[in-house]
């Protein structure tokens, strides 16, 4: 979710795959990322990322971790989203 997230939002990966995706895949498990200085990315957005991108598989993000946060609440859109999806199943 980190990564897709990342690249959707700053349109590039967080780690350079150059060298593999063996190597690639080491970088997202064992460093932190560096999101770049981008003024108009809320804050919340920022700690999602940092969020599903953390190293330590024990503080990363689940996805109802994901679901529940602050960003994703703030999405109204969403809402609609989910009645649509409950409408349909019914």
């Amino acid at each position: 979710m980190g990564v897709i997230l990342f690249q959707l939002t700053f349109g590039k990966l967080p780690f350079p795959i150059d060298q593999g995706y063996a190597v690639f895949a080491d970088k997202v498990a064992n460093e932190k990322v560096k999101i770049p200085a981008t003024p108009e990315i809320p804050a919340s957005l920022v700690y999602l990322i940092y969020s599903c991108l953390e190293a330590n598989q024990t503080k990363r993000f689940s996805i109802d971790d994901f679901l529940q946060s602050t960003w994703m609440q703030e999405q109204p859109q969403l809402e609609t989203i989910k009645e649509e999806k409950m409408e349909n199943i019914n």
